[in-house]
Order: structure tokens, then sequence, then C-alpha cells
């Protein structure tokens, strides 16, 4: 059980942002080979705060720094 005002850290995949287990080998989201690259830890308050973006293929919401749409798995332009 987490205690209040305990700081929690999100593994997520380098590629979608997306939460992931530290032992994946591929992202459960977007499928990508999480191997390739290191994975991106994040302060959960952090994950939910930051700026977000629509997919300009999907138009769903995804964090403004992931390279990759989580929802349609298309690279975004940078």
């Amino acid at each position: 059980m987490s205690g209040e005002g305990e700081v929690q850290i999100m593994i997520l995949c380098p590629y979608c942002l997306s939460p992931v287990d530290e032992n994946v080998k591929l992202c459960p989201t977007c499928g990508e080979d999480t191997t390739r690259d290191a994975l991106v830890e994040m302060i959960q308050e952090q994950y939910l705060n930051k700026e977000r973006k629509n997919c300009r293929f999907c138009g769903k919401s995804m964090l403004k720094l992931a390279p990759l749409c989580p929802s349609c798995r298309k690279w975004q332009a940078r």
C-alpha cells in the first residue's frame, strides 16, 4: 500500500510513452521493441500533468513528447 506523499515512479515505453512493465520486450500498447532504446522513467504526477496534443492522424489525445501515437501506432513528425 502506498503511503501518503510517497512518490510513484512509472516506467514508460520510449516510443508511445504508455506505462509498461520494466521487463517488457514489446510494448503492449504500440507493439514496438522496447529493447532498442532505454525505457523512460517519470513520476506519476508528472505523467498525469504532461502536456498533451491530438495525433495528427487519428486525432486522439497523446503525450506531446511521444514520437508514436499509442492509439493508431503512427509516427508523429517532429
